[in-house]
């Protein structure tokens, strides 16, 4: 295994990391502290305007120490985890799309780049919603948050999904390949 293989790697473990750290630690802590009512970050179909102001009063209804976590904690683990996607992602999609036209490759590197992108955004507008309390958001910035928040999910979903694809279609060629090996090998 090449040097640059090591590294992506190790990039999937801090990926795996990180998303454990928000899954098991930060995520559940927010979740109670509003509570049950989820953070914007783990509604892949995006919110209404009121459910993101029930989030955020829920939130700040003991005062800003939840407020401070998830301004703090969660976004800090959120400032590397769209890249850590956007890496684990795009390097498997470009590798196992060699061959194909440069257009299509480039097109299947973006989808989780563009994806975390918007992870970036949604990021940016969950963080002034949440310096903003007491006060409350109005509609236009809740949706807009919202709308990142949907374009995030379907990016990483749909660049997950091309990738699945694409490693059966490698798994499916490698087992073909090995098969018409085996029946060279026996004399079939």
């Amino acid at each position: 295994m090449s040097g640059l293989w090591k590294l992506y790697w190790l990039v999937v473990v801090a990926t795996l990391g990180v998303y454990t750290a928000m899954l098991v630690w930060s995520l559940p802590v927010l979740t109670t502290a509003a509570a049950g009512l989820l953070p914007f970050d783990v509604r892949p179909a995006g919110y209404t305007p009121d459910q993101g102001r029930d989030f955020l009063s829920a939130l700040f209804a003991d005062g800003p120490k939840a407020r401070d976590f998830y301004v703090s904690v969660q976004h800090r683990l959120d400032l590397v985890f769209p890249a850590l996607v956007g890496i684990s992602l795009a390097v498997p999609l470009i590798h196992l799309s060699r061959g194909w036209p440069w257009i299509l490759r480039w097109l299947l590197a973006m989808m989780p780049w563009l994806g975390a992108g918007f992870d970036y955004a949604e990021n940016a507008m969950v963080g002034g919603m949440l310096r903003a309390l007491p006060m409350l958001p109005s509609d236009k910035i809740v949706t807009a948050a919202s709308q990142m928040t949907v374009m995030k999910s379907g990016l990483i979903t749909a660049s997950s999904l091309v990738l699945l694809a694409l490693l059966a279609l490698a798994a499916v060629k490698k087992f073909r390949e090995e098969r018409g090996e085996n029946e060279i090998h026996s004399g079939n």
